[in-house]
């Protein structure tokens, strides 16, 4: 799409110019998942959403893209036990830990897409120790909680 993805959009130092077209972004990209997750028949599980998945028109309306590694959720079943797969910095914990995939999973990824819209800032970035870590460790670490 012409307005290439969200991550080129917050990375080259422009970004969303207003709060109404950050709140549009991530409207957008909300409406996407719960077509996904409740509009499709059968349900799908997008399993990488990331800002890089997040494609902008010349408009800045926001379309998830990037079906490659999605699976199907079929009907009357709420989870599935499935080979971890995604993208660092974006993958739920508790998927991580327990292979265990739900619409669970995309909403934590959401949240993080949100977390750079609001930021500005990427969901992997280097702490002074100059080792790369993600937000959801950054806070972790930051809040004293035990991982498990």
């Amino acid at each position: 799409m012409s307005g290439g993805n969200l991550n080129e959009y917050l990375g080259n130092g422009t970004g969303p110019a207003d709060w109404g077209q950050r709140l549009n972004i991530a409207v957008d990209v909300a409406k996407g998942l719960e077509n996904l997750h409740s509009e499709c028949k059968p349900r799908i599980i997008h399993r990488d959403m990331k800002s890089e998945n997040i494609l902008l028109d010349e408009n800045l309306v926001a379309k998830v893209a990037d079906f490659g590694i999605s699976k199907i959720l079929p009907e009357n079943v709420t989870s599935i036990i499935t080979k971890v797969m995604g993208t660092c910095g974006y993958l739920d914990p508790e998927y991580e830990r327990t292979e265990t995939l739900n619409v669970k999973s995309d909403i934590y990824s959401y949240g993080i897409v949100l977390y750079e819209l609001i930021t500005g800032k990427p969901a992997i970035f280097k702490i002074p120790t100059r080792k790369f870590i993600n937000v959801s460790e950054w806070v972790r670490k930051r809040s004293g909680i035990k991982r498990g």
